[in-house]
């Protein structure tokens, strides 16, 4: 039986517990269509019916989805996840913050019991962090005092213990104002890390990729 592991939280944390070696999502995604498209080409080519043609189902020891790999699959994947795994023999599954529809099928087939679920732990805000913003922010950040009072007003349910979801906070205004420098600091208080991602810079390749017609 398949052994079904779920896990919720980062790339790091995911990383630390995936199986070596494994064999991705998309990867063989990839191999069961051009597998797929081969079995057309030997049944027009032989002249037989689809239902004649036998497959034999590749051994997977591991089989390993990051949460990024979702969206590259094609629909039919995620929408007939079990059908898309009965292609295989599949030891170990180990799924990244999969999609609802990837799991309800897994817990209706496999039951409940067989799919363990495993999620990261976060440090959590508390007054203290909170002390230091409304304390640090000024020295940090000059001439952003609405912004911080906003901000402390945003985080403050999370100290209430009153979240069952993640806080989202969009800093947004022209360039120089201290966006980056807020995150910087917030990351400073919570003991966390900042990732950053330049958009502007990937609309620019793929806008330069258009003209040059790549």
């Amino acid at each position: 039986m398949t052994k079904i592991n779920i896990f919720y939280g980062s790339d790091e944390a995911f990383s630390k517990i995936v199986p070596r070696p494994y064999k991705n999502l998309t990867l063989l995604a990839l191999e069961m269509d051009a597998e797929n498209k081969r079995q057309e080409i030997v049944v027009r080519a032989n002249n037989q019916q689809p239902e004649h043609v036998t497959k034999r189902k590749k051994r997977v020891a591991s089989l390993v989805a990051e949460a990024n790999e979702y969206c590259g699959v094609q629909e039919h994947v995620i929408n007939n996840f079990l059908r898309f795994l009965q292609n295989f023999s599949v030891q170990q599954l180990l799924l990244q913050n999969p999609p609802r529809k990837i799991v309800e099928q897994l817990i209706h087939f496999y039951g409940k019991e067989a799919v363990h679920v495993e999620r990261e732990t976060y440090g959590e805000i508390d007054a203290q962090a909170l002390k230091r913003i409304d304390k640090e922010f000024d020295d940090k950040i000059v001439g952003q005092k609405a912004v911080k009072s906003e901000l402390l007003q945003a985080l403050f349910p999370a100290i209430q213990k009153k979240l069952n979801k993640p806080i989202t906070i969009l800093f947004y205004g022209n360039s120089g104002v201290g966006k980056t420098e807020t995150a910087n600091f917030l990351a400073e208080i919570l003991g966390g890390q900042l990732f950053r991602k330049q958009f502007r810079s990937v609309y620019k390749e793929l806008h330069a990729d258009r003209e040059t017609g790549c």
